[in-house]
């Protein structure tokens, strides 16, 4: 009997050490970093869990992660080969870590403290659960929470995307210009009946141009009279276009006049020839 009692007590007090680390760990206050901190909540989550399925090994394993988080130490992921892993699960864990430590060596703790936190106990969780393999669902949440989180660690670090040139707005294209030939019987400064709608068109043409609108004028005769007289009528026919631009809107200064009497002649006449041709105004109206 007193054997019996002596190996009873030796296992109570076996039993009562498991987990023990657990309860030492609940009593700290964290002290370090936010992700320190992190650390620290989660594994003593991952703790208590389980220690609730008297799984004290690794109640008391993620404790002493999460003490060591609490002091301000540095906790680095688990280590893929501390743990008998089943061998189709060794490359998706091994590449997982890898994620985890390249976000970490790029600052990740400091950026997004809360997040690579998340990540880190999420992935000890899956080593831990992949090891046991016995609950699948236990697994999968593991690693779903992993994966969560390390997306969003991954994309809070990537480089914000280059700005966007804002594409100016096409230019309004310019109006070809446009030029209307005007007619003239002989000897007259009035323009010949059938060519006062060329008139019309060509001022309805500069009105469409807006104030931008530009005319130039310029005033020809035949051969037949002197050249002097010519010129004189050549300036008058232009002078009396230009007159009606103004009238129609266009700005005075906008608008050029210029004769040249018999000297550029459409059709070519010897001297003192009266080609019908040749009695015009030429307009060209242009933005």
């Amino acid at each position: 009997m007193k054997a019996s009692r002596i190996v009873l007590s030796g296992m109570m007090l076996a039993l009562a050490g498991c987990g023990a680390q657990l309860q030492s760990a609940e009593r700290l206050e964290p002290s370090g970093t936010e992700f320190s901190k992190g650390l620290y909540g989660g594994y003593v989550d991952l703790a208590r869990l389980e220690y609730a399925e008297s799984d004290f090994r690794d109640a008391d394993a993620f404790a002493r992660r999460a003490k060591l988080a609490a002091a301000g130490s540095l906790v680095e992921p688990e280590a893929v080969d501390a743990r008998r892993l089943p061998a189709d699960r060794v490359d998706v864990l091994s590449g997982s870590r890898d994620r985890l430590v390249a976000a970490l060596a790029q600052g990740a703790a400091e950026k997004l403290p809360t997040e690579t936190a998340q990540a880190q106990v999420a992935f000890d969780c899956w080593m831990q659960e992949q090891e046991e393999n016995i609950q699948p669902d236990d697994i999968a949440a593991c690693q779903s929470n992993f994966i969560t989180a390390i997306a969003l660690v991954e994309d809070g670090l990537a480089p914000p995307p280059a700005p966007v040139a804002k594409a100016e707005p096409a230019p309004e294209p310019t109006p070809d210009p446009r030029q209307f030939v005007l007619m003239y019987n002989f000897d007259e400064s009035e323009l010949m009946a059938e060519d006062k709608g060329k008139l019309d068109e060509a001022m309805a043409f500069a009105a469409s141009l807006g104030d931008d609108a530009k005319v130039r004028v310029l005033g020809h005769t035949d051969r037949a009279g002197e050249d002097e007289y010519n010129m004189t009528l050549a300036e008058l026919r232009a002078r009396l276009i230009a007159d009606s631009f103004r009238k129609a809107g266009v700005r005075a200064g906008n608008i050029d006049v210029d004769a040249l009497g018999e000297k550029r002649p459409a059709v070519q006449t010897n001297d003192g020839v009266a080609e019908p041709g040749n009695r015009r105004v030429e307009v060209v109206v242009f933005k």
